[in-house]
């Protein structure tokens, strides 16, 4: 059995269609990836923060094991990596620009460590989105979360000497804001597949809100904002996506939850505060801000390295945590971690590549109807309310391979209305009239709907 995988522009080819071994090694990875390995749920929270904290051996096997299989599948397909990476390319630049830092970092046996780990973890992004279609991808996502819901649940309720801490839930997490993130993202991944795949509507419904229960559970604040931003995003792209006054509507929204989350944390508002149950200073992250943005200069274009900022009383974090009075983990902000470790040009890559994918997903959900075309733009908005005030969405974790998947959909989708939009000046050319052909339906056009589905019939 193949299936033809094909991008506007470019001829197919066939790829062999994944087994079942290989997808459930597909779903066991993406399992790993948002719960990590169930040898490490038995752990008693200590309240101790330790800043480099390598992985166990178990956990390195498994994901050596999982990765390796899974990019060997891709052997003999390199073509299709190419095309894939091509559709965004700034992206897989920016990753590469990580790795590289290795040069000028200040810690490089753990900027190799991280950044090799993080190129890794993106190229399984990419290896998802060459052998699965997207809606693939949300099946199994959905079999992940609901599984996931249940064992969280049962840590937090039944198990609390290890799913609890002292100040909230931790579930199999490692703290209360990694259980909080987590449920965000499976309430997302819940509600689509609810739409999706309505025979599993009611599992699905119920999934979600137990998701809900785990974030109010983890007490959360973070997480719980984010919960209500994005059921208030879901809403509006909702109801403008039929409208040209969608991308006003998107603008406005993440302008406005933008200036929120940095007034809330500069200004900090003593009504919002209260609500919140915080202190006036959002847990200390006002002053943590004012120390990293003194650091920033220090090394302005290139940063510290990828992962060699926060390491160790030694490293370029010392001044902060000793002028903070603890240690911390990162910057609480994801554009100021990116600053620290890769500087201005790091950052601003990552900056351009978030905001043009912003715009393509606006486009997107005007273009793909249902669940399908409002995930990717509901994705981003994700990583923006948890890049406000927490450390974003890059790393070993399921939330950046969401992230990349939902880049690399709407570039795709970009690519193809370009060829379309080239197939409709080609024949106004000629003098055609383009709007008695439906293009969708004509081979001919390069990412045409006729032309990705026609290679598919055929069967080898």
């Amino acid at each position: 059995m193949v299936a033809v995988t094909a991008f506007a522009g470019v001829s197919t080819e066939t790829i062999r269609r994944p087994g079942q071994v290989e997808r459930l090694a597909t779903m066991a990875t993406l399992f790993i990836l948002a719960y990590a390995v169930p040898t490490t749920w038995f752990r008693v929270f200590t309240g101790e923060f330790v800043a480099v904290q390598a992985s166990d051996p178990i956990t390195q096997l498994v994901f050596v094991a999982l990765y390796g299989f899974l990019l060997s599948r891709l052997l003999g397909n390199e073509r299709q990596l190419v095309k894939t990476v091509r559709l965004e390319p700034l992206l897989f630049a920016w990753v590469g620009f990580a790795l590289l830092s290795v040069v000028w970092s200040e810690d490089p046996a753990r900027t190799i460590d991280v950044s090799t780990t993080f190129f890794t973890t993106t190229l399984i992004a990419y290896y998802l989105f060459i052998r699965y279609e997207l809606v693939e991808v949300l099946w199994m996502l959905m079999w992940v979360s609901l599984f996931g819901v249940a064992v969280n649940i049962v840590f937090a309720v039944g198990l609390p000497t290890y799913g609890q801490t002292a100040v909230g839930w931790s579930g199999v997490q490692t703290d209360k804001n990694s259980l909080g993130r987590s449920s965000v993202f499976d309430m997302i991944t819940l509600l689509m597949a609810a739409r999706l795949f309505r025979r599993f509507r009611m599992l699905a419904y119920a999934g979600a809100a137990g998701a809900v229960f785990l974030v109010i559970g983890s007490t959360s604040k973070t997480s719980l904002g984010a919960l209500g931003g994005l059921i208030v995003f879901l809403i509006v792209f909702q109801a403008f996506r039929g409208r040209k006054t969608l991308y006003g509507a998107v603008a406005t929204l993440y302008v406005t939850a933008t200036v929120i989350g940095i007034w809330v944390g500069l200004r900090s508002l003593e009504i919002i505060t209260d609500i919140l149950d915080k202190d006036v200073s959002l847990t200390g992250r006002t002053v943590l801000w004012e120390l990293v943005l003194r650091e920033v200069p220090e090394r302005l274009w290139l940063g510290s390295g990828f992962g060699a900022f926060w390491t160790d009383w030694f490293g370029p974090s010392h001044e902060v945590w000793i002028d903070f009075g603890s240690r911390l983990p990162h910057a609480h902000n994801a554009l100021l971690e990116y600053l620290l470790e890769l500087g201005v040009i790091g950052a601003g890559m990552f900056l351009f590549v978030y905001l043009r994918g912003v715009a393509r997903a606006t486009r997107y959900v005007r273009a793909v109807p249902g669940a399908i075309g409002l995930w990717p733009l509901t994705m981003l908005s994700f990583t923006l309310l948890f890049s406000l005030t927490e450390v974003g969405v890059q790393g070993r974790n399921i939330f950046w391979v969401a992230f990349i998947l939902a880049l690399l959909s709407v570039a795709r989708q970009q690519k193809v209305s370009a060829e379309e939009g080239r197939a409709l000046r080609r024949m106004r050319s000629f003098g055609l009239r383009p709007e008695l052909i439906d293009l969708a339906d004509d081979a001919t056009v390069p990412g045409s709907r006729a032309a990705i589905e026609q290679p598919r019939k055929q069967r080898v």
